[in-house]
């Protein structure tokens, strides 16, 4: 395993199969017949997200959807800054591809369910989207959607906060790697103006408000919160508008006081009734 993401694993994630360094499967219980649409499950989860948490969404959503197939994909920082270039991303995503590929049969492949998880699972679910639309000519075939503290529009503080919280408690340590992540996206943002690039987080918007990558006219929830201190809420509020502008079945989900991707601990009632909505939606 990836030491990105290398601590005690949950049992949930030891009885799922590793399809890659940060990618995690639950199979369909049993196969699928040839007229059955059976549901998948894509987990995005947040950037540096540890095991731990991450394994009560997939417990979670396996009592929701006992007979759903689940595909967990995490994501490093390394995957963000150090092997971002689209090659890379492409093969760290082709094991989901392949994934989804396999059920499509009958022109459906069955029902497709997305979480995504801030702008870490929104990144790598674009890449996700452009590898399934260059493979098939056709976009990522989602019937429904849960986009979580996402997406927003990324500036340096945010994104030195963001990796801070995978930083080691130490002072000393964490003053050390603070400047050296501040000065490693300072030399990243002097290419990106040199070369006249749009920045990452415009094109991860853009790429989920994108009928090309993301099956349109389909149900879309965001949720969020305004005390998210790295994901400014009026950002999402601008994404959900743009959405449900371009056709998506947009709903808006406000917590309160609580913090980024933190919605499921301050409401975990509340949260997982709207994920069974959305589950109820995506299986019709």
């Amino acid at each position: 395993m990836s030491s990105d993401i290398q601590n005690s694993i949950p049992p949930i994630l030891s009885s799922m199969v590793q399809l890659g360094p940060a990618i995690f499967l639950k199979d369909f219980p049993q196969a699928p017949q040839k007229h059955d649409k059976p549901l998948t499950i894509v987990l995005l989860f947040w950037m540096n997200a540890p095991l731990r948490p991450a394994a009560k969404y997939i417990s979670e959503y396996g009592q929701l959807a006992p007979d759903a197939r689940i595909i967990a994909i995490f994501t490093s920082a390394s995957d963000f800054f150090i092997r971002n270039s689209d090659g890379a991303q492409r093969r760290r995503i082709t094991p989901v591809l392949d994934a989804l590929l396999s059920t499509a049969k009958d022109g459906d492949g069955g029902s497709l369910y997305v979480h995504a998880f801030s702008n870490g699972g929104c990144t790598t679910l674009r890449y996700l989207a452009v590898a399934y639309r260059d493979a098939t000519g056709k976009p990522l075939p989602a019937n429904a959607m849960l986009i979580d503290s996402a997406p927003g529009i990324t500036s340096m503080s945010r994104a030195v906060k963001a990796l801070s919280y995978s930083f080691p408690r130490f002072f000393l340590w964490r003053v050390l790697l603070s400047t050296a992540v501040w000065g490693w996206l300072l030399v990243l943002a002097t290419l990106g103006w040199l070369s006249r690039r749009k920045h990452p987080s415009y094109f991860l918007r853009e790429g989920l408000n994108d009928q090309s990558l993301i099956r349109g006219k389909v149900e879309r929830c965001y949720v969020y919160s305004k005390e998210d201190d790295l994901i400014y809420w009026k950002d999402v509020e601008e994404h959900a508008g743009q959405a449900r502008a371009r056709g998506w079945n947009v709903s808006r989900e406000v917590f309160e006081d609580s913090p980024h991707v933190g919605h499921m601990r301050t409401d975990p009632q509340r949260y997982w009734k709207i994920v069974a909505r959305l589950l109820k939606i995506a299986m019709a």
